[in-house]
């Protein structure tokens, strides 16, 4: 089965709403100060909805103690999501919040 992953990295607006009808897109790919920012990423993020089911986030940047309800947040907002405590070299690692990013995400579909 052939899936389509549209990954504009941040919330689509202007000619990149215009992909078509992808499996899943990635609406947010943001460090975790800019995610936050309401009239910005946020705002865009309501201005565009996706379905749930189709919905990926990967924040980076979140800190240390924040992780459990940012996670949660996520996974209400996107069925895919990946959220870390580092703020680069996040593509080469899992970093040291990798166990509570597990639990978190299993927390929050119980």
């Amino acid at each position: 089965m052939e899936q389509v992953i549209h990954n504009p990295g941040t919330p689509p607006e202007g000619e990149l709403t215009l992909f078509g009808n992808p499996d899943m897109v990635c609406v947010c790919e943001e460090p975790y100060e800019r995610y936050q920012n309401g009239d910005g990423v946020q705002k865009r993020l309501q201005d565009y909805a996706v379905d749930w089911d189709r919905n990926i986030y990967q924040i980076s940047g979140i800190p240390a103690g924040d992780v459990q309800d940012a996670v949660r947040e996520l996974c209400r907002r996107g069925r895919y999501i990946f959220a870390t405590t580092l703020i680069s070299d996040f593509y080469e690692s899992f970093g040291p919040c990798w166990m509570d990013f597990v639990a978190a995400v299993r927390k929050s579909h119980d």
